[in-house]
């Protein structure tokens, strides 16, 4: 009876896995969970069958880690709830595929039992740093992310998250390469001890601040999405804004910083001054719209003392379906669709320098929400000394996803040995160290400000210097050894 259930068994293993992940952050239940999966897989020989298994397993997997996806078919429910249940359905599926294949692949390609190991662990590797770039990419969800907040996070200065993800996997699937199963586990154990010390020993017992008297302040004014783009309540929520700017501080406030699309009407340089001003001509930093050659972008602006645009960043890497649709031309056609409506306004991809020389944070490379998920994209060739992300997680609500996405940009942090200054609308908004460790921050739901100063820069990272080229390098030697030994058994027999 219990047979006939078995699809269950690994969409369960994989429910359990995502309780790595923030707000449940049960790191080692991901790799127990990862485990019993490939323990399946290896119990059954077609492709068919272990394709399902990964397919499943991904499945439990992306359907509770990406829960937080039906909440912004919520805020207009009239109109898109009926919608909610299958954006999370949708994406995970997608993301499963991955998985899937990974799985199936190692009954596609040998018979031989270790080899079958091996090749699940080369290509579920390289599959998941594939997740990263195809379509777009979206690395949400590596297992990296459920070792926020442990001292083996800080490996990600070393290998980045897709070098820790390969890690996690490795020590998910080494119990599976020796004869006796419980060896396995002990030595998966054991290197997970060693990594847990050698991250303690890393992070030091004291955040060390730069010399400097300078303070900034974040406002999270913790604006609902439903009234944050409502065209009658513009102004009552610039209104709140400058009152959560202008309340005391105990120091002087050098930089003032607002989320993204804090200011949602277009403004000109008149009102961006009059702002300023009330302000008292404090530099700031916003997100907003703005619109250029009949294009529009979702933008960064730095105003000066005396409330001049000095500098402009425009997001490169947009939310596909949220900041503009795929394939828009080819779905025209389809009349009566909002997707065919030729009112439809999609943001433009922004282009040029990704940095901004601001006060107190020196050369910060600037991100705009989803761009954070990125690693290759967020390390660049020249260092900067800070990382600025501006957010409006408002449109996920109090759900699992604002939690999930400051988890990921610390480890942006950990990875460069760079603060970061996080500015949500909704939360979290924080000041991490370069060990990704907050050092002020408000949590999701609040309406507040943060006043704080910023922490030093710590010396480049392993990770910085080389980025995923060691990994890579790795894998692809890994494959060519997995190719010629398989040659070889069979030229033997």
């Amino acid at each position: 009876m219990i047979l006939a259930f078995r699809p269950i068994f690994p969409f369960l293993a994989g429910l359990v896995a995502s309780l790595g992940n923030a707000p449940a952050s049960l790191p080692l239940i991901t790799l127990a969970g990862a485990g019993i999966a490939v323990y399946l897989s290896f119990r059954e020989t077609s492709f068919a069958s272990t394709f399902m298994i990964g397919l499943l397993f991904g499945s439990g997997y992306f359907i509770l880690t990406l829960s937080w996806l039906i909440y912004p078919f919520l805020v207009d429910p009239d109109q898109t709830r009926w919608m909610a249940p299958f954006a999370p359905l949708l994406t995970a599926f997608g993301l499963s595929l991955f998985w899937g294949l990974a799985f199936g692949m190692p009954s596609l390609l040998t018979d031989n039992t270790s080899d079958r190991v091996l090749v699940l662990l080369i290509g579920w590797i390289a599959l998941e740093l594939l997740r990263e770039h195809l379509f777009t990419g979206f690395p949400w969800g590596m297992f990296a992310y459920t070792l926020d907040g442990t001292p083996i996070m800080q490996v990600a200065s070393l290998i980045g998250a897709n070098g820790l993800t390969a890690l996690l996997i490795s020590l998910g699937i080494m119990p599976f390469l020796g004869k006796h199963l419980w060896q396995g586990v002990g030595i998966s154990v054991g290197l997970l001890a060693l990594i847990w010390i050698w991250g303690s020993y890393r992070i030091p017992p004291k955040v060390e601040l730069t010399p400097s008297d300078e303070t900034i302040r974040i406002i999270q004014p913790n604006i609902p999405q439903n009234e944050k783009w409502d065209p009658m309540l513009q102004s009552a929520n610039i209104n709140l804004l400058l009152e959560l700017s202008n309340r005391p501080s105990e120091n002087e406030i050098d930089l003032l910083l607002w989320p993204e699309t804090a200011i949602t009407a277009f403004v000109n340089e008149e009102d961006m001054a009059l702002i300023s001003s009330r302000v008292n001509n404090i530099p700031f930093i916003a997100g907003f719209r703005r619109l250029a050659d009949n294009r529009m972008y979702n933008s960064l602006m730095a105003l000066g003392e005396r409330g001049e645009l000095e500098q402009i960043y425009d997001k490169q890497h947009l939310v596909p379906f949220g900041e503009f649709i795929p394939f828009e031309g080819m779905l025209k056609w389809l009349q009566g669709s909002g997707l065919a409506n030729d009112e439809i306004w999609d943001f433009s991809e922004g282009y040029g320098s990704k940095f901004l020389n601001l006060p107190v944070l020196g050369k910060a490379r600037a991100l705009i929400c989803y761009e954070a998920i990125f690693p290759n994209e967020v390390r660049t060739r020249e260092r900067p000394d800070t990382l600025l992300q501006i957010t409006n997680d408002a449109w996920i609500g109090n759900s699992w996803g604002p939690r999930q996405h400051f988890a990921i940009a610390k480890t942006r942090a950990i990875e460069l040995g760079l603060p970061l200054i996080r500015v949500s609308n909704n939360g979290v908004s924080a000041v991490t160290d370069g060990y990704g460790q907050p050092i002020k921050m408000l949590d999701v739901g609040t309406r507040g400000v943060l006043d704080a100063k910023i922490p030093t820069t710590l010396p480049p990272t392993f990770y910085s210097r080389v980025g995923d080229w060691p990994l890579l390098i790795v894998l692809f030697l890994s494959a060519v050894s997995l190719l010629i030994r398989s040659k070889t058994i069979t030229n033997t027999h």
